[in-house]
């Protein structure tokens, strides 16, 4: 199966596309980003920039695309199984090139922060969901 390329100007309702026609380009565009993040964890025309003193375990990664940016702060365990692993990842998105950034939630309860959990041999145990930095 091709994944179907990404199509910033789709659909586009103003140049009387059917209803069916703006739904097969929506429903194009989702399989793609889908197929785009599960294989290379960004989308074309987005820059990635890793930022902070240890350039192997970064203190986050600044995703942009003109004045638009995401910020993904990581925090790195420092004992037992989650030694050298991410124990929490924090997102902020802003839309003015990072002048301000507010926090980006994922859900209706405004979670924006991921808690994941390491057994003490480094096993991934699980994730939650906060609110609170």
């Amino acid at each position: 199966m091709t994944t179907p390329a990404f199509d910033e100007s789709q659909p586009n309702t103003n140049v009387g596309n059917s209803r069916q026609a703006a739904e097969a380009a929506s429903n194009a565009n989702h399989l793609s980003l889908r197929d785009l993040l599960i294989m290379l964890g960004s989308v074309p025309s987005w820059n990635r920039t890793p930022y902070g003193a240890n350039k192997r375990y970064p203190d986050g990664v600044i995703s942009s695309k003109g004045l638009e940016q995401f910020d993904v702060q990581l925090t790195w365990g420092t004992t037992g199984g989650a030694k050298n692993r991410i124990v929490k990842t924090v997102y902020y998105h802003s839309e003015n090139g990072g002048t301000s950034w507010s926090p980006f939630p994922f859900d209706a309860a405004g979670n924006f922060v991921r808690i994941r959990s390491w057994d003490a041999l480094g096993n991934w145990a699980g994730d939650t969901w906060s609110n609170t930095p």
